[in-house]
């Protein structure tokens, strides 16, 4: 359970990271939005390697997904003058879900 779990975190941050990257090259995005998914991308990346230290992984992925939660809220508004609530929420559910997986199995 352990492996789907880092896996589904693992491909989340390599999407977004990849993301921030186009969008950092692009220009349609101000550079602070791509950065915060950058940097929240590279911290869910880093988790692969403390997956037996529960306190750093958990600080990891919390950062990480509240970092790119913030570049995708920033996105959104911009791009379409409002936010779209259950958009975020099911992102949100996601990081809940990952986070109790790992709780529950470790």
């Amino acid at each position: 359970m352990m492996i789907v779990v880092w896996s589904v975190s693992y491909i989340y941050a390599l999407f977004h990271l990849v993301l921030g990257l186009v969008q950092l090259k692009g220009k349609n995005i101000p550079t602070t939005n791509s950065i915060f998914i950058i940097t929240g991308s590279i911290s869910v990346l880093l988790t692969s390697l403390f997956l037996g230290h529960t306190f750093t992984w958990i600080t990891l992925v919390t950062v990480g997904f509240f970092l790119i939660q913030i570049g995708a809220v920033r996105n959104e508004f911009l791009l379409q003058g409002r936010i779209t609530l259950s958009h975020q929420m099911v992102r949100f559910a996601l990081f809940l879900i990952i986070l109790s997986i790992y709780s529950l199995f470790n």
